[in-house]
C-alpha cells in the first residue's frame, strides 16, 4: 500500500566511473514503498558507460534526471545535485550505495511524528563490494543534539542523513577544496542553523566497503580530518560554556589520536613505513599527543582489514601486515614487549578468529584467557 507522497525527496547521486554499481543503485531507489521523489543523477566527466545507463534510466522513469559536467570531485557533483533538487528532503546517495525498501516511507513516518525535524539520521549497515555479505550494522545511539559531540567527530556516512531543504539552503554548498571529510564538514556546519537531530534507529541504507580504500592517499585524508577537526575544536570553543572548557583540549586530542591511528594503519598497510613513522613522530611532537596502547586499536578501522574476515584474508592479515605493522612499532622506538601488546590490540579480532578457527570452543576460552591477562597492561607504553 503506497504511503501518503505529501513530502518530495531529492536523492542526490553523484557518479564518477561506476556503471557497474548503478542497476543496483537505482533498483534501491525504484524498489522504495514511497513514490514521491526526483533521482538526481551527476555524471562528473564519468568515462564509462555511465552516460549511457542513466539515460536508460530517464527514458522510462521521468523522476530521473541526468546532469552532465566535467569532473569535479564529488562535492562538486553534491553542490550540482543541489542546485537542480526540487524536492523537500535531501538524501545523499553515492552510487555504490544503497537505499532500503522502508527508507523514504520511514523518514515520511518519523517526520509525521515530528514536525519540526530538520535533520535525520538512520542506522546503516555495512556490505562488501559485491553486496552479497553484511559485516555490520551501526549502532547510530540516542543522542538528538549534533553540537557539540560534531565538533569532534562524524556521525556517520553521506547515506544515513537526510536534511530539510531549508538547511541545505542555509548552509549552502559542499566545500569543493576539502579532499576528504567534505561531509562532516558540512554537518558540523548545520550547527548553526539547527542542532537537533532526529535519530531512526533502524537500518534504511547500506553502505558498501569499497575494496580501493586502502588505495586512498592517507597522509591527504588525515590533512584533512586534521583540519576539520581544528575547525570543529575552534566553534567547539566559540559556543561552549566555561564549565567544559578544561577538559575541551584533551578531547580534541583524544579524537586526533584516532585518526591519526586509523590513517597510520592505511599506511602501513600500502608499505609506506617510512612515511607512517615521520607522521607519527611529527604529530606526536607538534600536537603534544600522548599515545597510549589501547589508542593504537583505531590502526584495525574500515579503512584497512577490520571488516576482512573470512578464513583467507584472516590468514594473510596475521602474516604480511602483521609483519608490517611490527616494522612500524619497531622504528617509532617500542620495545619487544610493548610492540606485542601493540600488535594484540590491532589484530585482537583477527586473533579471536584464528583461536575460533584452530580449536573452536575452546579457541573462545584460552583467547578470553590471554585477553583478561593482556587488558591490565594495555594502557601502558
Amino acid at each position: 500500500m503506497q504511503k501518503e507522497n505529501s513530502i518530495k525527496f531529492s536523492v542526490i547521486i553523484p557518479c564518477y566511473n561506476q556503471a557497474h554499481f548503478l542497476e543496483e543503485c537505482f533498483d534501491s531507489i525504484l524498489q522504495q514503498d514511497y513514490s514521491n521523489w526526483e533521482a538526481i543523477f551527476i555524471n562528473d566527466g564519468s568515462t564509462d558507460e555511465t552516460q549511457f545507463i542513466i539515460e536508460k534510466f530517464a527514458s522510462f522513469d521521468s523522476r530521473v534526471i541526468l546532469h552532465c559536467k566535467s569532473n569535479g570531485g564529488l562535492s562538486s557533483a553534491r553542490n550540482a545535485g543541489i542546485s537542480i533538487a526540487k524536492g523537500d528532503f535531501f538524501l545523499w546517495l553515492d552510487a555504490d550505495d544503497l537505499l532500503m525498501k522502508k527508507c523514504m516511507s520511514s523518514i515520511f513516518d518519523a517526520v509525521r511524528l515530528n514536525s519540526n525535524a530538520k535533520i535525520l539520521q538512520m542506522g546503516y549497515t555495512h556490505i562488501s563490494q559485491n553486496g552479497k555479505l553484511t559485516f555490520a550494522t551501526v549502532d547510530i545511539g540516542n543522542d538528538n543534539i549534533l553540537a557539540p559531540n560534531i565538533y569532534f567527530e562524524n556521525i556517520g556516512p553521506p547515506v544515513s542523513i537526510c536534511l530539510h531543504s531549508s538547511i541545505v539552503k542555509q548552509v549552502g554548498y559542499f566545500d569543493v577544496t576539502l579532499k576528504s571529510c567534505e561531509d562532516w564538514d558540512y554537518w558540523m556546519r548545520t550547527t548553526e542553523f539547527e542542532n537537533y537531530i532526529l535519530k531512526i534507529q533502524q537500518s534504511l541504507v547500506a553502505y558498501r566497503m569499497n575494496e580501493n580504500s586502502m588505495s586512498r592517499n592517507c597522509f591527504v585524508l588525515y590533512d584533512a580530518m586534521k583540519f576539520v577537526s581544528v575547525k570543529g575544536y575552534k566553534l567547539f570553543l566559540k559556543n561552549a560554556n566555561s564549565s567544559i572548557l578544561n577538559t575541551s583540549k584533551n578531547i580534541f586530542k583524544t579524537h586526533l589520536k584516532y585518526k591519526l591511528a586509523m590513517c597510520l594503519g592505511v599506511a602501513i598497510c600500502q608499505i609506506k613505513i617510512a612515511e607512517a613513522i615521520s607522521l607519527y613522530e611529527q604529530e606526536v611532537e607538534q600536537e603534544a599527543l600522548q599515545f597510549q596502547l589501547n589508542d593504537f586499536k583505531k590502526m584495525s578501522s574500515y579503512l584497512t582489514f577490520r571488516y576482512q574476515t573470512d578464513k583467507k584474508n584472516n590468514t594473510i592479515i596475521l602474516t604480511k601486515y602483521k609483519a608490517l605493522f611490527i616494522q612500524f612499532f619497531t622504528g617509532i622506538g617500542f620495545s619487544k614487549s610493548t610492540i606485542n601488546k601493540c600488535i594484540w590490540l590491532v589484530f585482537s579480532k583477527h586473533y579471536f578468529l584464528k583461536y575460533t578457527e584452530d580449536v573452536g570452543f575452546l579457541g573462545k576460552i584460552l583467547f578470553k584467557i590471554k585477553y583478561c591477562w593482556f587488558k591490565k597492561y594495555k594502557q601502558c607504553l
